[in-house]
């Protein structure tokens, strides 16, 4: 077909006029060199008042304008006014690919139908029925349905002709956009961001001149969005220089940004997200490259290859709400509310009820109760080496008051310290503090103290962009304050048990060493299966510091090899109770298991019937059988490592400084004290001024006999 130009002009003395021009053919094809059109058709329609164009057929039309070309079932296009685009449908199934200078092509395509009308002051762009757009390079969206609202911001031109006068088809150099919204399964698939969503609303916010966006695509691309093309050369940086960020998948009932425009440059500047919000953030590929080479030069053997999809994620997030702040930047910030929300990354397993995620800052807060999971490496000691039973090394240490009974290293396996907390939580990376009733445990032990401090031995970078070390950061200290209690059961290898319970005002735990210290005044009580302490009947002091004895020694005094007639008596594996009240504080090492406790200290030992029964050192009717109480200065406890033939550990005890023991038939009083269970020997010593002196009373009513001598066993 071939179409012809319409005649005529008003004042014409022929009184036909015409309206219409059709064509048919197999194709009609229409040409306009002026204005760089070609429409193809079966049937094309063009109304001279409108200048409507209507191209349809049994097989698909085409339309060719400007750098764009368009196929579908039918077209309908009518211009608008001057600096305006018009109203256009394309029947689909269709698509529309565009390109311009410096861009990467865009493709739209669809099943129902393209549609440009007027709204308002505006315009708004729409494709619905299976409807994607996609940007060569950078990404796509897709969804059940698009809808683009656009606003005027210049009047368009070609070739320096009005567009109200060129009929070159739909042109949408003076326009921008404003708002978007894409619904039904809606998924974006783009460099730096995954997202599906049932329905998306993104809204533009324009600060320089307008771009040209492709008919019913999405503008020129935010971080992370696939949108048309920006143009090509050297772009200046939207944003301050730092690490970039890994790849966020996200996926919400409904996701809403806002995207900043500055020419033909756009940046992603908020987005937040509804309903069963899980984002991701993935590694990106720097990040990856780099923890390979630390792990290359740490002599391992990782090499550079696709990523395993196994991978642990950057950081994971679950949650109702999400707002995120800059989020495909270095320096994004996310606050997430749930019942609870979760985050998940760099080892940590974090909930609250609202979480500050600020990974420009490095900064981790939850502003009320939740709970925080810490991995903690192996060969290092946790709250579950409280106890004193359990495996030890087999090389026992000197015992003296001054080194708190020191004893042989024990082997932690790697564990996890899992904290609640009711109050608010800080972490920095480096330093994670809580308050308001925190409970922490690890392995069999329970702590609870009024704040919390967890330090690590080097900071945790949240950021995708940041190499990651072969090693993760571990604990290196833990320190609790404003009360702290702790309650700890251990095993040893036999099946025996013990049960602690620690009572401090403040608690500082060195992980990397093993040495804790408190503040006092506070209390330990433990309970455990053993020999109840041999201390009632000394048998004298030592041959080589001979002094005088009363009635009910032996003439001669020998050490004591063996226990007594009244420790023989005992049962070795019963249930025994030991109570210690200090007033400054202790010291210890938790790998070691030792204890050290300072000034007015009055420990209490000896056996009980049942577990969680305790013993009184002030009870009225005086102490039971076989019960010492110890006062002293310092005090330490300690566990040895078992005897050669032996599975179990045992404990011993090392006093100092204005010692005083009192059992069920004698006192004694000396400057040191020192007491093996496994060896089952009791000795007293002076300091050198003063002699040790013990005074024992047979039975009720009986004489009280006495020995004073340098050291007494």
């Amino acid at each position: 077909g071939r179409q012809e130009t319409a005649g005529g002009a008003e004042g014409s003395r022929s009184e036909l006029r015409p309206l219409e021009i059709q064509a048919k053919g197999t194709p009609v094809v229409a040409r306009s060199s002026s204005a760089g059109l070609e429409a193809r058709a079966a049937r094309l329609g063009y109304e001279i008042a409108t200048r409507r164009i209507l191209l349809d057929g049994e097989e698909p039309v085409s339309l060719v304008a400007r750098g764009t070309e368009m196929e579908a079932r039918s077209i309908d296009y009518v211009p608008g006014p001057s600096s305006a685009p018009g109203a256009l449908m394309a029947v689909g199934p269709g698509w529309l690919r565009t390109r311009s200078a410096g861009s990467p092509p865009v493709q739209a395509r669809w099943q129902k139908w393209l549609r440009m009308r007027p709204d308002g002051e505006g315009h708004v762009a729409s494709i619905a029925g299976d409807a994607e757009v996609a940007v060569e390079t950078q990404g796509r969206l897709s969804g059940s349905e698009m809808h683009l609202w656009l606003e005027l911001a210049a009047p368009a031109t070609a070739a320096g002709v009005p567009l109200e006068a060129s009929g070159a088809g739909p042109d949408l150099s003076g326009v921008r956009p404003t708002r978007m919204l894409a619904r039904g399964m809606v998924e974006v698939e783009a460099e730096q961001l995954t997202a599906r969503t049932d329905r998306m609303e993104v809204w533009f916010r324009n600060q320089g001149p307008a771009a040209a966006p492709a008919v019913g695509v999405a503008p020129p691309p935010p971080r992370g969005l696939p949108a048309a093309a920006q143009p090509g050369g050297p772009q200046s940086p939207a944003s301050p220089r730092g690490p970039s960020s890994g790849k966020l998948v996200a996926t919400a009932a409904l996701v809403r940004g806002l995207v900043t425009m500055a020419g033909n440059r756009s940046e992603l500047e908020e987005m937040s997200l509804e309903g069963q919000v899980h984002v991701i953030e993935e590694p990106n590929e720097l990040s990856e490259r780099n923890e390979v080479g630390v792990r290359n030069e740490a002599g391992g053997t990782a090499a550079a290859g696709p990523r395993d999809p196994g991978r642990e994620a950057a950081m994971e997030i679950r949650g109702d709400q999400m707002q995120l702040t800059r989020p495909t930047r270095f320096d994004a910030r996310a606050i997430v509310s749930g019942r609870p929300a979760e985050v998940r990354g760099r080892g940590l397993d974090l909930q609250g009820p609202l979480v500050d995620f600020d990974r420009g800052r490095n900064r981790l807060t939850v502003d009320g109760a939740g709970t925080l999971k810490v991995p903690l490496a192996a060969g290092t000691g946790g709250f579950e080496s409280f106890g004193f039973t359990g495996s030890m090394s087999p090389t026992p240490a000197a015992i003296t008051p001054q080194n708190a009974l020191v004893a042989g290293q024990a082997a932690a396996p790697p564990g996890a310290l899992d904290v609640a907390w009711q109050g608010r939580m800080d972490f920095d990376g480096l330093t994670a503090r809580f308050v308001d009733r925190v409970v922490t445990s690890s392995g069999s032990t329970v702590v609870r103290a009024g704040s919390l401090d967890v330090v690590f031995n080097r900071p945790i970078e949240f950021s995708a962009g940041q190499p990651q070390p072969a090693t993760r950061p571990d604990v290196s200290r833990i320190a609790c304050g404003s009360g702290v209690r702790i309650e700890s059961e251990s095993a040893a290898q036999d099946g025996t048990k013990s049960v602690e319970q620690l009572f401090v005002r403040d608690l500082v735990i060195d992980r990397t060493t093993g040495n804790v210290t408190g503040t006092g005044p506070g209390r330990l009580a433990s309970t455990r299966f053993g020999q109840a302490p041999g201390m009632s009947l000394p048998a004298g002091p030592q041959a080589a510091a001979a002094a005088p004895m009363g009635p009910g020694f032996p003439a001669t005094p020998t050490p004591a090899t063996g226990p007594t007639p009244a420790t023989a008596a005992a049962q070795p594996d019963e249930l025994t109770y030991l109570g210690v009240d200090f007033q400054r504080g202790m010291r210890g090492n938790i790998n070691r298991r030792v204890m050290e406790f300072h000034q007015r200290v009055e420990a209490i030992w000896g056996p009980v019937a049942k577990w969680g029964d305790t013993l009184d050192p002030h009870a009225a009717g005086g102490l039971p059988p076989r019960v010492v109480t110890i006062s002293s200065d310092v005090l330490g406890v300690g566990q040895a490592p078992p005897a050669p033939g032996q599975r179990k550990s045992t404990i011993e005890l090392a006093a100092g400084g204005n010692v005083l023991v009192e059992g069920e038939s004698f006192t004694a009083r000396s400057a040191r004290l020192t007491w093996s269970e496994a060896k089952d020997l009791l000795v007293f010593e002076g300091d050198g001024r003063s002699d040790a002196q013990l005074y024992r009373q047979a039975k009720v009513g009986a004489a009280t006999s006495s020995a004073s001598a340098g050291k007494i066993l």
